[in-house]
């Protein structure tokens, strides 16, 4: 069954709401979208390793068919895959593969928050928030005691947060957690579910999922 089948939004979809909000917030129009991707098509056909070579101009991509407004079809990037790899061994075995070693001093995993970008969910937030990416970043660096970074990211944070929910305190968390569990009458960890299903919602990205679930656990042990 495809994803469309189901409900959720495409690709498309989200690229073509964000772009419709994009121009209305900032007062331009269509023609501007055809104006990047027609500048796009210009550099594509000066470089022998792109992918589309073929310039179009604006018109061109005006008149292509619109697959999600304001998005006609050649205003959408093509689909490519990529790949990666890397060689990862204790560092005190590093020098039998390079003479020059890239050393990973930290590493850190943070998962989405409501109102983080997601494709493939069933509705778009009205409250957004930043990638965990960032999360994870601040983390990092901080890890691996790059004081300066961490601060950059800190900083980049905090003008991001000037336009997110004011998240929730301890106590306040704790407090919506203690009444749902209450409501729903839960007394073991197989009641994490209908716990959560009533506690985010209440929560609506202010405060971190994860944060959430770890003191919901800690309740129900």
């Amino acid at each position: 069954m495809r994803t469309g089948d189901l409900g959720y939004f495409l690709t498309t979809k989200f690229f073509g709401m964000k772009a419709n909000k994009y121009l209305h917030d900032h007062d331009i129009s269509q023609r501007t979208l055809a104006k990047v991707a027609a500048k796009a098509f210009r550099n594509g056909a000066i470089n022998p390793n792109a992918f589309r070579r073929q310039p179009l101009t604006e018109e061109q991509i005006l008149e292509s068919p619109v697959l999600n407004y304001p998005l006609t079809q050649f205003m959408f990037c093509a689909p490519d895959e990529g790949a990666a790899a890397m060689v990862v061994c204790r560092a005190d075995i590093a020098h039998k593969f390079t003479d020059k070693p890239v050393y990973i001093r930290a590493s850190e995993i943070r998962t989405r928050r409501i109102g983080a970008y997601e494709v493939h969910s069933t509705f778009a937030p009205v409250e957004e928030d930043v990638s965990p990416t960032v999360y994870a970043a601040r983390a990092a660096f901080e890890a691996a005691g790059r004081e300066e970074q961490a601060d950059k990211e800190d900083y980049e944070l905090e003008i991001l947060e000037g336009f997110m929910p004011e998240q929730l305190s301890e106590d306040e968390l704790d407090e919506i957690v203690d009444d749902v569990i209450a409501e729903v009458g839960a007394t073991s960890l197989r009641d994490i579910g209908r716990v959560m299903a009533d506690v985010m919602p209440q929560i609506s990205g202010r405060a971190d999922g994860s944060a959430v679930s770890q003191i919901v656990r800690e309740k129900l042990a």
